[in-house]
């Protein structure tokens, strides 16, 4: 049966699911199920995916790897999500990105805000930015999986989610949007295949 979303958001399934995979299979099916009445509705997976992540799941990910930050910026970044101020985030994340380049948390939360503001070819560069200096991040791969999306770029959101695959190859979560991806290009065998492949992984790696 799909979950009701009001009782289950995908949120509470998908946050922390590439950190305890084998731990996850309760959680991974239930998105599974969700996901499968999503495309049923017709409605993009992916834009599913990051708009239910919105706020608490985009601070999970960052957040987590800003512990050598002060509370104060941690606190910054909390309240410009919660009150959906997508320029403030953005400005703040260019703020500290002219101080560090190289960090790559702030690239992700710049891609954010630019992917929530309706520039997807600029979050694509920013989350693109953010794996190159952070491949071990499944969620950045998944970002810019979604900004490629957003643009029509299918064929490239599956070259992104393979490259994230050869970084993780267990990652439940990137099968299914494997899956979403390659049906939304017409690759349909392939589709089902990662489909089968998340299914498989949800339930603990067993094969049927």
């Amino acid at each position: 049966m799909t979950p009701d979303v009001a009782e289950s958001p995908l949120l509470r399934w998908v946050r922390g699911l590439n950190r305890c995979q084998g731990h996850s299979a309760a959680r991974l099916a239930a998105t599974v199920a969700f996901v499968g009445g999503v495309a049923l509705a017709g409605c993009s997976v992916p834009a599913q995916i990051a708009m239910m992540m919105l706020p608490d799941g985009i601070l999970s990910i960052p957040l987590a790897r800003f512990d050598q930050m002060p509370d104060t910026v941690r606190r910054d970044v909390s309240a410009l999500i919660n009150k959906g101020d997508w320029p403030g985030l953005q400005a703040l994340a260019e703020r500290n990105l002219a101080q560090d380049p190289s960090s790559s948390p702030w690239w992700y939360l710049k891609g954010v805000a630019l992917l929530q503001a309706g520039n997807a070819k600029a979050a694509e560069d920013a989350f693109s930015q953010s794996v190159r200096l952070d491949p071990y991040t499944m969620e950045g791969w998944h970002m810019l999986a979604q900004a490629q999306s957003t643009q029509g770029n299918h064929q490239q959101a599956i070259r992104t989610l393979e490259r994230a695959l050869q970084v993780q190859r267990d990652s439940a979560l990137t099968w299914l949007l494997l899956s979403e991806a390659c049906k939304r290009a017409g690759l349909m065998e392939r589709s089902a295949a990662a489909y089968d492949e998340a299914q498989r992984l949800a339930n603990g790696g067993a094969r049927g």
